[in-house]
């Protein structure tokens, strides 16, 4: 990974891959994104997540595979529609304006399998 930006793409897709109850991520933007010593910032939004009343992120340094720092907070749909309302802070530095999002169609693709029928051989497409 050469810069951020593809280094935050990356990440941004493995997280969908690996997470199927992610729906959309928000990277969160800033003057500070050209620092390398800045982390990528990620708001996750996974209906697997525990609705819990704040955002609570994670921060991770910088490694082989993601050469930047690296801040992720997971929340509820519910969690997002409260920060969306102002009533659920988002952390210091962290705005939803400037941000970009992504959502999960855009990175999952359906995958294609094999599947036998009546002796005949057919595709289907099988949703993640």
């Amino acid at each position: 990974m050469c810069d951020k930006d593809q280094a935050a793409e990356e990440l941004i897709r493995w997280h969908f891959e690996t997470d199927p109850e992610t729906s959309v991520i928000y990277r969160v933007r800033g003057p500070w994104d050209d620092e390398p010593a800045q982390p990528i910032k990620l708001l996750e939004v996974s209906s697997a997540t525990l609705t819990t009343g704040h955002v609570a992120p994670f921060v991770f340094g910088a490694s082989a595979e993601v050469p930047f720092p690296v801040s992720i907070a997971v929340v509820s749909p519910a969690d997002l529609k409260a920060v969306e309302a102002g009533s659920v802070p988002l952390p210091q530095d962290w705005s939803l304006n400037p941000a970009d999002c992504y959502y999960r169609a855009q990175y999952v693709r359906p995958r294609r399998c094999v599947v036998r029928s009546n002796g005949l051989r057919r595709r289907k497409v099988v949703r993640r």
